[in-house]
């Protein structure tokens, strides 16, 4: 749930004066790359053999994977260990940490209570909840409403550090949120463009409380739990709970503890294969199970379906719906599935079905290891997919403004605000026409996706069975488009190639300037150490933009310790301490120096010309990326305390 890692460097690493970049959102193009096809298993027995060869290859811990149909779980079975101590195999009654799967249990709960005319889905929060603090400067025309808080169209950031940190274990969720109201700021107007925040379902379990008068968990079993039959989920972080949880470990191996979270809503899911099998065969079966009806097939649509946002508006029913999300399966043949994944510290989870074939599956693990969960994952899909029906592909259209969509585009809607330097670095997309095709290149990587016009302004990629992006108008009339499936950044405008290429360029030219200044001067002080230049006087004018360079360099190399150092990285950023005021002061104190720098290349005496000018251009360059950090609110980062700016200083279109 938390995504610490992501988080963190987002804030910081990637934002505050990255000069190499770090990362690239693939945004717009990564979907439409049709994945390796795997080896389709013919029987459950070959698809058992695969999956514990991948366990064993990637190292992993544990796993435990069902295959479910409109009659419910198939096939389930266990691999490798819940507890490497005690020796404990995996079964598919093994619980694990589900995270953000607990999305869907929130929507259902809500849309249970939605048909029991006890909730308007489109009720405003400030109505519903006044208790609630965020800052919306756009809510007397654009109110945050319920609905958007379960679509992630609030505009909000995700949970902060000082929100994340074990002092918070114990609280109510009310009282979480009144840690930092602050990362409730809709950046942008709410029901406009999706971006993913756990903040949102977090208020949503408040609201359901509170028109309840009931608990979080006696909500979750009563209203799906008991009647699907999940014996043993649970939302309870009781030390009984956590000793049947199977031991969480991180990529190296290193258990991970057990830790709890007021935000119960949002990733607190502790269940086992049977018991999310469960959950995957209600959607599945529409809102039945075993005769029992607990939410009409039509109610069971729009939770597959967005509505709130701009896209949805203009056409778009493809993206993340109410706590469900969709997914293209590429590597076979295009189909749709929905669902939700999820991760918490040492666990990812994820559960997934397509309605047109009737079959599902749930993959859990107790290790972070992305590249077999993904393998494990792709490799269900491929054997469910030899005996599903094949996906009906749209008939290709025409678009009549396709040439006017032609042009660079720049993602505009990072999922944390402190990741938006690195997001117009690096999520560029170029878009061209040839006949009756799109063209999506990603500008950094060179992947090119081929989409086909169904209309509307609407896309799909020449191998999939769905439209999944939509071209629109903006309130400007300048085109931009949205990606259905991509909630880390969906939205990419039309720019200028000085806006596309200004931040990277800068960075780029800084650190080239660095690292000549870094060179000069051990050559100089080797020199000066023999005898060379003992009257050049250089350092009157190296001194400050030396000083720039290496509390960077210093406040860098310090966060990079505190990541892989630390457990829980929140429980030292979330709070004012001396590690995250050095790192304070690392925003700071290179903008300072940087100007005395510039002044002293033209005010101090005999120094000779070259020094004098390329400590003065070093400078310069420094000046130049301090003012663009504070463009970016950047200065004086307080990771305890961090308060979003709204996206009008950057949204140039």
């Amino acid at each position: 749930m938390k995504r610490k890692l992501a988080l963190i460097a987002a804030i910081f690493l990637s934002s505050w004066i990255a000069v190499i970049p770090l990362s690239f959102n693939g945004g717009a193009v990564a979907e439409t790359i049709k994945a390796d096809k795997p080896k389709s298993p013919q029987s459950t027995e070959e698809l058992s053999t695969a999956i514990a060869k991948i366990v064993d290859r990637e190292n992993m811990v544990g796993a435990a994977v069902a295959l479910v149909n409109e009659d419910g779980v198939f096939w389930a079975k266990g691999f490798g260990v819940a507890d490497k101590e005690a020796g404990i195999s995996v079964t598919p009654d093994t619980l694990f940490r589900a995270g953000s799967i607990s999305k869907s249990v929130v929507s259902l709960i809500a849309m249970r209570l939605v048909e029991e005319g006890r909730l308007d889905l489109y009720a405003r929060l400030r109505d519903v909840a006044p208790e609630v603090e965020f800052t919306n400067k756009w809510e007397d025309e654009a109110p945050v409403r319920l609905v958007h808080l379960l679509e992630h169209t609030t505009g909000w950031d995700g949970i902060h550090p000082a929100e994340g940190r074990s002092d918070a274990e114990q609280r109510t969720i009310i009282d979480g949120l009144a840690i930092n109201p602050g990362a409730r700021t809709s950046r942008w107007p709410p029901g406009r463009y999706p971006a993913y925040s756990n903040l949102g379902s977090v208020v949503m379990g408040h609201v359901l409380e509170k028109t309840t008068g009931e608990d979080f968990e006696t909500l979750a079993q009563r209203y799906v739990f008991r009647p699907i039959g999940a014996e043993t989920a649970t939302f309870s972080q009781s030390p009984d709970t956590f000793k049947r949880l199977a031991k969480g470990y991180k990529t190296n191996g290193e258990q991970v503890n057990h830790t709890r979270t007021w935000a119960r809503p949002s990733g607190a899911l502790q269940a086992s294969v049977n018991d999310i099998g469960r959950l995957v065969q209600l959607h599945i079966r529409r809102g039945e199970i075993d005769g029992n009806v607990l939410l009409s097939s039509e109610t069971m649509d729009r939770i597959e379906r967005p509505e709130s946002s701009a896209a949805a508006r203009n056409g778009l029913d493809f993206g993340y719906g109410l706590g469900n999300f969709a997914l293209l399966d590429w590597a076979n043949g295009g189909g749709v599935y929905h669902g939700h994944d999820g991760m918490m510290d040492g666990f990812l989870a994820i559960s997934a079905y397509r309605k047109d074939a009737g079959v599902g599956f749930v993959v859990l693990l107790n290790s972070q290891n992305f590249a077999g969960y993904a393998e494990i994952q792709r490799l269900v899909q491929s054997y469910l997919a030899v005996s599903a029906p094949k996906p009906t592909f749209p008939k290709p259209g025409s678009d009549p403004h396709m040439k006017a969509y032609e042009g660079l585009y720049q993602g505009f809607t990072p999922r944390d605000e402190g990741a938006r330097m690195m997001t117009d670095m690096t999520a560029l997309i170029s878009v061209r026409t040839s006949g009756d095709h799109l063209f999506m290149r990603n500008v950094l990587t060179g992947q090119e996706g081929k989409f086909i016009p169904v209309g509307g302004g609407r896309f799909a990629n020449v191998s999939a069975s769905q439209a999944d992006r939509i071209f629109y108008e903006n309130e400007s009339g300048e085109y931009q488009f949205t990606i259905g499936s991509n909630l880390t950044n969906s939205t990419y405008g039309k720019v200028s190639p000085m806006k596309a290429y200004g931040t990277i360029s800068l960075v780029i030219f800084v650190f080239i300037c660095s690292v000549i200044a870094v060179i000069f001067t051990l050559v100089w002080t080797v020199g000066r150490l023999f005898g060379k230049f003992s009257h050049a006087n250089r350092w009157r004018v190296w001194a400050f933009p030396m000083l720039s360079i290496t509390i960077y360099a210093g406040g860098i190399a310090l966060s990079l310790i505190l990541l892989m150092a630390t457990s829980n990285r929140f429980e030292i950023l979330g709070a004012p301490n001396i590690v995250t005021r050095i790192i304070q002061g690392c925003t700071i104190l290179p903008s300072v120096f940087a100007v005395l720098g510039l002044i002293a290349a033209f005010t101090v005496r005999n120094v000779s010309t070259w020094a004098r000018w390329h400590a003065g251009v070093t400078s310069l360059a420094w000046v130049a990326l301090s003012l663009h950090h504070v463009y970016y609110n950047q200065i004086g980062l307080t990771f305890w305390a961090y308060t979003p700016p709204t996206y009008e200083r950057y949204v140039g279109f």
